[in-house]
């Protein structure tokens, strides 16, 4: 199974989500999103979307998987609120007068994290959510952070939505 984190950007910022993979993805609650101006260096972006996908919980054991679930499931409001002080900080740092124009302007990218590779998954955003492009970048460990974070950014480049 594959670390997984989330890259969710819009015009001024991007965000970075790290995520538990117990066979289904949920936001660990343990961390806070990474929060970055659009126009950071390349190398701070890597290192960031690095960070984010290292800092990944990987859940293999099916017991332990199941608990995690359950506990995700219970915990539901606990990750919403966290998610909530991250976008409200968002909002307020990059003068977003409403919460709709907010999340009309946020396209995502999956990041995945295996033994070989990192895959940065660019997606369409619409009404009914995210999907993704099938558009991967598929790129090995050894590149350094500067190449991760231009790669981040072709994959920015790549997600569309119905809003923009």
């Amino acid at each position: 199974m594959n670390k997984e984190a989330m890259l969710v950007f819009g015009d001024n910022f991007i965000k970075l989500i790290t995520y538990i993979n117990a066979g289904l993805s949920i936001v660990d609650k343990n961390y806070d999103a990474i929060i970055l101006d659009i126009d950071c260096t390349n190398e701070e972006l890597g290192r960031e979307v690095k960070e984010a996908l290292m800092r990944s919980t990987v859940i293999e054991d099916a017991g332990e998987r199941s608990k995690i679930c359950q506990e995700s499931m219970l915990n539901q409001d606990e990750i919403k609120n966290k998610m909530n002080e991250a976008d409200n900080e968002i909002r307020k740092k990059y003068g977003y007068k409403n919460k709709k124009k907010y999340e009309q302007d946020l396209m995502y990218i999956f990041l995945k994290l295996n033994k070989n590779e990192y895959t940065f998954s660019p997606s369409h955003t619409g009404k009914d959510g995210s999907t993704s492009l099938d558009k991967d970048i598929i790129l090995s460990l050894s590149v350094p952070d500067e190449e991760i974070g231009l790669e981040a950014r072709k994959a920015m480049n790549l997600c569309t939505s119905i809003y923009k």
